[in-house]
């Protein structure tokens, strides 16, 4: 089953969540938020204009005990008021993107992809427990493929354990969003996915000060 990952007593992180329909479809599954930290880089304001059900789906979160946080930036992430100093068994990020700033095939739009997945592994490092996994979405597909997030997570001090096939199917109520422009609350085509899943490679406390310096 897709969520024999998490348990309810799993202390978990989701990153850049859209509509929250992700982070609310596996606390239904769990039956209990308590131990979830939610998260998502747009503001309330934003998210009122661009989700018509964003509000609902947090409203069910925090209901059922989640903490849910905005305008909170994956690159900076560590360093959150409401976040520094707290360690996670579960650092989730589902499908991270940079925005629509041009076509995704083209070097530099790959390279600001890359650049948001780098911050946020350097970030997320430091924010796992020493038995804990960060796992991320991604498309299989070129030119999504080309962002190499196992490279970058490597670089960060991460290693890859598993690269699992992903199927919305086994998300009942996941909606995946665009997230970005006119067309915010559509959806994006998936076709072939994986969920990456990383522990720590390296000790905390050397890459902390990799941390500190992308954070400055």
């Amino acid at each position: 089953m897709a969520h024999l990952d998490y348990s309810p007593d799993s202390k978990m992180l989701f990153v850049g969540e859209g509509n929250f329909s992700y982070s609310m479809s596996i606390c239904i599954t769990l039956g209990s938020g308590a131990n979830m930290t939610v998260t998502s880089y747009d503001t309330t304001k934003d998210l009122r204009e661009k989700y018509p059900d964003a509000l609902a789906n947090i409203r069910l979160l925090t209901d059922s005990g989640a903490t849910v946080l905005h305008g909170v930036d994956a690159r900076k992430m560590s360093e959150h008021p409401s976040l520094r100093g707290r360690t996670y068994d579960f650092i989730i990020y589902n499908f991270p993107h940079a925005g629509f700033i041009g076509d995704e095939s083209t070097p530099a739009v790959i390279n600001k992809h890359r650049e948001l997945v780098r911050g946020f592994f350097l970030n997320a490092v430091s924010m796992l427990s020493p038995e804990g996994q960060c796992h991320v979405t991604h498309k299989r597909k070129p030119p999504f493929n080309q962002w190499h997030i196992p490279k970058l997570a490597s670089e960060c001090g991460l290693g890859l354990t598993d690269c699992a096939d992903f199927s919305i199917e086994d998300y009942p109520g996941y909606d995946n969003k665009r997230g970005d422009g006119e067309r915010a609350d559509k959806r994006f085509p998936l076709g072939k996915c994986c969920k990456y899943k990383f522990v720590k490679e390296f000790g905390v406390d050397a890459l902390c000060s990799k941390v500190s310096l992308f954070n400055t």
